[in-house]
């Protein structure tokens, strides 16, 4: 028998004793005076107090168990609850009001009163006066050896407060992104998550039944579609925090199921927005770390305002030498690792010579202006250059993590680009969100600028991460 085996049938056979005097080993919790840990280290120096016990100070701690030792007649406990770890004592004697928690396991929920003691290292803690269980471990909690895939992610919680802390740090993060659009006068909307089609992004969406309707629906690949008809309706600000979903590869930097922030500014264009963007990364920063340098895959990034910003053509120039406005076939092919497929675009070539050669090297924020229209069909195009839009992509650490440009208003241009963008993918029409957008923009559309964030991208960079997994509480590969 292994010795995990025989620790778990040992926590069995202790568990049906305790059902056997009756006492239940996962009982209701009624406790309503419970108190933390913090408050009793917050309140109580042990250095400046003298050794001993002090019974007029009494504490109602909860918490987990994760260390255990018996010296003497004496057992010592570590429990631990959110906001720290103390050290019980515990008198192994037969009083029944002590005994249970005596007996405790690691990994045990336990409940107990008791009263300062401070020891003669001057170490500050509870001398328990009674106590009871409030949850057995059936098994002992694993704390090495944890694959850090996330699939057992309590276990990792549980074992590790770096993992606790990452977790708390997205949500400060998900909560600086909520103060900063409240600040500037943004209404969060709720669009929908089921669509009959979805819409939004050249993605294979995740497929469904909806028994009801009788018809097929989809998992939504982004929210775009919807918050520009929620602009379109006078909502000057708009924007949306939550899942989106894309039935494609998964990589470090690609999921399944990921978080986008998405937002539209009525009266606004891409510079306008590219700014917006700008203010909302360092907040987030500043809450989630407290500083604007981050350290991350070994460079240092210094995310203070304002950030380096330069065209799509410049910083391929700039890194590659090429001229990708003038340069011919033969010079943009010789620009690529390996030869474009064959019926490529000039927007796909030179997409593929800046995402190979340029963004990666990108590590300090950068601002990359004005990219090929062909992947942003539903932005204005430039004025200058009509193969380009009126766009911006955020780059971090050689990681885009935010993109976004000025909304196309013209119904009958938007109609042409989607009729293009879906005629070159299988010859069909566009299909019906795209067709109610055009008929949105019939009544007007104010101008506009759109972006959309990523969430987890953007804390892979903040929390130095290796891969999006590791800012995805529960991923699903």
């Amino acid at each position: 028998m292994t010795t995990a085996r025989a620790e778990n049938e040992r926590r069995r056979a202790k568990t049906d004793r305790l059902r056997a005097r009756g006492l239940d080993p996962f009982p209701s919790f009624t406790l309503r005076d419970r108190n933390l840990v913090a408050e009793l280290v917050e309140r109580h120096d042990p250095v400046e107090m003298r050794a001993g016990v002090y019974f007029e100070y009494r504490y109602r701690l909860s918490g987990r168990v994760i260390a255990r030792r018996k010296a003497d007649e004496i057992v010592l406990l570590d429990l631990r609850d959110r906001s720290g770890t103390i050290r019980l004592s515990v008198n192994a004697d037969d009083d029944s009001a002590r005994a249970t928690v005596a007996d405790a396991d690691i990994g045990d929920i336990v409940s107990v009163v008791g009263h300062v003691y401070v020891t003669a290292r001057d170490q500050l803690c509870l001398e328990v006066e009674s106590g009871s269980l409030l949850a057995k471990a059936l098994q002992l909690p694993l704390t090495k050896g944890l694959n850090p895939n996330g699939r057992r992610r309590e276990l990792e919680l549980m074992a590790s407060p770096e993992c606790r802390r990452l977790f708390a740090a997205r949500a400060a993060a998900l909560s600086a992104v909520r103060d900063w659009m409240a600040r500037h006068d943004f209404v969060e909307v709720e669009t929908p998550i089921l669509q009959r089609l979805a819409g939004g992004a050249l993605a294979r969406p995740f497929l469904t039944h909806h028994n009801a309707l009788d018809c097929e629906v989809s998992l939504r690949l982004s929210t775009e579609l919807y918050l520009r008809r929620c602009s379109i309706g006078d909502m000057e600000r708009v924007y949306e925090l939550g899942k989106c979903f894309r039935n494609e590869g998964i990589s470090r930097r690609h999921s399944p199921e990921f978080t986008m922030l998405e937002w539209y500014m009525a009266y606004s264009d891409y510079r306008d927005i590219a700014t917006a963007a700008e203010q909302l990364v360092t907040q987030v920063a500043n809450r989630v770390l407290g500083r604007l340098r981050v350290t991350y895959k070994g460079n240092v990034i210094d995310l203070e305002p304002p950030w380096r910003r330069l065209t799509f053509g410049e910083a391929i120039k700039e890194r590659t030498g090429l001229d990708v406005f003038a340069a011919s076939e033969s010079e943009l092919s010789a620009a690529l690792s390996e030869s474009p497929a064959s019926g490529s675009s000039w927007a796909d070539v030179v997409l593929k010579i800046y995402g190979s050669r340029v963004e990666p090297y990108l590590i300090q924020p950068t601002i990359v202006y004005d990219c090929p229209l062909d992947v942003h069909p539903c932005m204005k195009r430039h004025a200058d250059r009509s193969q380009l839009v009126e766009s911006f992509d955020v780059v971090l650490g050689g990681v885009e993590i935010s993109s976004g440009g000025t909304a196309l208003t013209d119904p009958d241009e938007q109609w042409q680009r989607f009729e293009a963008q879906r005629g070159g993918l299988n010859g069909t029409d566009p299909h019906p969100s795209d067709q109610e957008l055009v008929a949105a923009l019939q009544y007007g559309a104010p101008p506009a600028a759109g972006a959309g964030m990523g969430i987890d991208r953007l804390l892979m960079v903040l929390l130095d991460s290796d891969s999006i997994r590791d800012v995805t509480l529960f991923p699903m590969a």
